[in-house]
């Protein structure tokens, strides 16, 4: 039988340290493509700090006149996101309760579509469902006079959507951390703005 000394498993997480460096990858979007990520902290074997991101260019965004003002609403559907590893995409899947709730969804609060031309707004209100829950959020918007694209973010945490965050092990294995990036990009819509 094997025994298993106090350097032993020293040496195991010093080795482990050495061939798995700290990772951060930033969310890099397809140039020309509606799209939305998430990005989180996680921790792996007590010894590695990763950041995964999921990409999903497989959006749907309208826009809903009301007035003079417009909403902008965009349907995610949950199975479009790919973070590189099929294992973990599958456990997002069960996480957002994807067999009840197939998309993620956010609708604005109205806008004055005009805002958009000049460059504004830097921030967008509205209501963001996911796994059949509703919370109000903020994006900040970055958008360039001479641009039809804006990109935004929201930075949150799994448990304001009423989301546990993931652990294998009970956190030994790994753990994310409840933490939550949102970023999207997208064409802003051709409103009118008679």
């Amino acid at each position: 039988m094997y025994k298993t000394s106090k350097s032993n498993v020293l040496l195991f997480f010093f080795l482990t340290s050495i061939c798995c460096p700290i990772l951060s990858e930033s969310v890099k979007f397809p140039e020309g493509k509606d799209c939305v990520a998430w990005k989180t902290k996680k921790r792996l074997m007590l010894v590695s700090n990763l950041e995964p991101v999921g990409l999903n260019c497989k959006i749907k965004i309208e826009t809903v006149s009301e007035g003079s003002k417009v909403r902008v609403k965009v349907a995610v559907p949950v199975s479009g996101f790919d973070s590189g590893d099929s294992t973990r995409d599958e456990h997002v899947l069960e996480i957002l309760k994807s067999s009840e709730h197939p998309n993620i969804l956010f609708v604005s609060e109205p806008q004055d579509p005009k805002e958009w031309k000049t460059g504004e707004p830097k921030e967008l209100n509205g209501k963001l469902s996911v796994a059949g829950k509703e919370t109000p959020i903020t994006l900040s918007i970055e958008k360039k006079k001479d641009s039809s694209w804006a990109k935004g973010q929201l930075v949150s945490k799994f448990t304001t959507f009423g989301v546990e965050p993931p652990s294998v092990a009970g956190g030994v294995i790994a753990k994310v951390e409840d933490y939550l990036e949102l970023h999207f990009q997208a064409q802003v819509p051709s409103i009118s703005t008679k």
